[in-house]
């Protein structure tokens, strides 16, 4: 089903300005129903930041093993793909981070 831009935006705007939440369709057949939160530290709201805290919750192994899925293109945030020159992106409140494709985790600050 091919939309117009005019349909997309008003889909969009349905859904509260949450634009990702389209793409995610957070239920049971694409995700999960309730995400795994990550509270950010101070001074600590960069991608490269919360590394130590994906291996301490089991998301990935090591950083070797994040890297290879940014890679590989198997790492998103808000259903756009993160590349390793994007290791300092800042991250936002309620955003979704994706690696691989069962495990979220909602970003809160």
């Amino acid at each position: 089903m091919i939309l117009n831009l005019e349909e997309q935006m008003n889909e969009y705007k349905a859904i509260e300005g949450n634009v990702y939440q389209k793409e995610l369709k957070l239920n049971h057949v694409n995700g999960p129903h309730k995400i795994p939160e990550l509270l950010l530290e101070i001074n600590s709201e960069r991608v490269i930041d919360i590394i130590p805290q994906l291996i301490q919750l089991g998301m990935v192994n090591d950083t070797s093993q994040l890297m290879r899925l940014i890679r590989q293109d198997a790492v998103k945030i808000n259903n756009e793909m993160l590349f390793e020159d994007e290791l300092d992106r800042v991250l936002m409140n309620d955003e979704i981070l994706q690696i691989g494709t069962k495990r979220f985790l909602r970003i809160i600050k």
